[in-house]
């Protein structure tokens, strides 16, 4: 699983929704490490990185995206991408989302 998460990475940072993928598998990931559950042992700092630029350099077309999980948002997928950081970091992670 860890090795097609890693190859998925550049098809994931560079749309909004592969964001919005990678969000829940990194709140996944800091989920079940605050339980000291199942952990993909996938390195969440480099996703955190990652993230964070990403939504940097597409936080306008985050905006814009009204589906699946920026339905319910008026800022679209941004809003949900910050809701999903906010869980990550309540689990002891790393904020991904720049305020």
């Amino acid at each position: 699983m860890r090795s097609a998460i890693d190859s998925a990475m550049p098809e994931f940072q560079d749309s909004t929704l592969g964001l919005s993928t990678l969000a829940s598998i990194l709140h996944f990931e800091a989920y079940q490490l605050s339980k000291k559950g199942f952990c993909l042992g996938l390195d969440i700092d480099n996703m955190t990185d990652i993230l964070r630029d990403s939504i940097v350099r597409y936080r306008s077309d985050l905006e814009k995206e009204k589906r699946f999980g920026g339905k319910g948002y008026s800022n679209g997928l941004a809003g949900d991408l910050k809701r999903l950081s906010d869980i990550v970091v309540e689990n002891g992670g790393r904020a991904f989302f720049p305020d």
